[in-house]
């Protein structure tokens, strides 16, 4: 019996040790640090996060385990002739391309056997469509609408927001109010993250946000149910009559077979109506017919009071 204990403790304690040695494995997840564009089927961009201002060395295997050293090692190219972005490359001349080594050119190594999944590359055409998004269908998001309503017994000036299409068309629209659902929420933070993009956000972050962004635009625009259209009246799209101020929104938009979304904040504004009350004054001397009638009256008054004075003389 104790000889039985001796062994399922020593099991056990073997158990453990195998699973802390695999534990300790580094094992690299698939693109981990790497943004791929696939421009045909045999051509691919490869950026590394953190290595595209400076040159470096690449290499490919198909076996995992390969000895980086005696691996065939190519120099990194440019994304453009201008001061371009230091990429790795797959082309027609690739024979592996499974897994991925790179190293500086002091020979210390930033990628080791990472695996490629050329599979989640984004393509060329993906990514010219993504800067086009919002920008499909010409609209301008900056115009309001001004009503007056009675609000709590006062009369108060209401600004809302609304969408006006620049061409004339035949449009239709569906709103998603925020925050929906898991997906529409993300869509949205990645769109605002997408509108700060400047000239010093590197080639990396861009294609990891436009990545990430171009999954979910194209599932959620594709699972856009037919009957939710809405026809959009007098070439102009009003905001929710229940939204509130700082609400967020998706709009999507229709003219055909083109699909175009806004990512929209709501205006609600609520001005109190001020009554003008206009006195008017009595017109006086800033009446210049008045002036003239009152010194003639005073010039005629004096006339007659030296006259009548003279009269009075002659009769005594």
């Amino acid at each position: 019996m104790q000889n039985l204990n001796l062994k399922l403790k020593l099991i056990f304690l073997v158990g453990i040790f195998a699973l802390i040695l695999l534990l300790g494995v580094p094992v690299n997840a698939a693109n981990e640090n790497i943004q791929l564009i696939k421009q045909s089927d045999t051509d691919y961009l490869i950026y590394i996060n953190g290595h595209l201002q400076e040159t470096f060395e690449f290499a490919f295997s198909d076996d995992s385990t390969a000895d980086k050293e005696t691996l065939t090692y190519l120099s990194a190219a440019t994304d453009s002739k201008n001061k371009g972005n230091y990429i790795a490359y797959i082309n027609q001349y690739t024979t592996q391309k499974q897994y991925m080594w790179a190293r500086d050119t002091e020979g210390t190594y930033f990628v080791e056997g990472v695996e490629l999944d050329l599979s989640s590359a984004i393509l060329a055409e993906q990514l010219s469509d993504i800067q086009n998004v919002t920008k499909k269908i010409a609209v301008d998001t900056t115009q309001v609408k001004e009503e007056e309503k009675e609000v709590n017994g006062n009369t108060v000036t209401v600004t809302t927001g609304k969408v006006v299409f620049i061409n004339e068309g035949n449009y239709e629209y569906q709103i998603i109010k925020l925050p929906n659902t898991t997906e529409y929420n993300e869509l949205m933070d990645l769109a605002e993250r997408i509108a700060k993009i400047n000239t010093e956000t590197d080639m990396y972050t861009k294609l990891e946000l436009y990545t990430k962004f171009n999954t979910l635009y194209s599932k959620l625009s594709s699972e856009l149910s037919e009957e939710n259209w809405i026809d959009v009246q007098n070439q102009e799209i009003l905001q929710p009559e229940d939204t509130k101020n700082g609400d967020k929104y998706v709009l999507w938009i229709r003219e055909g077979n083109v699909i175009d979304a806004q990512f929209l904040t709501s205006k609600y504004v609520e001005e109190k109506v001020t009554e003008k009350i206009e006195v008017m004054l009595p017109l006086t001397y800033d009446n210049n017919t008045l002036l003239i009638v009152l010194v003639i009256l005073i010039v005629a008054t004096v006339i007659v009071s030296i006259r009548i004075k003279s009269l009075k003389k002659e009769d005594k």
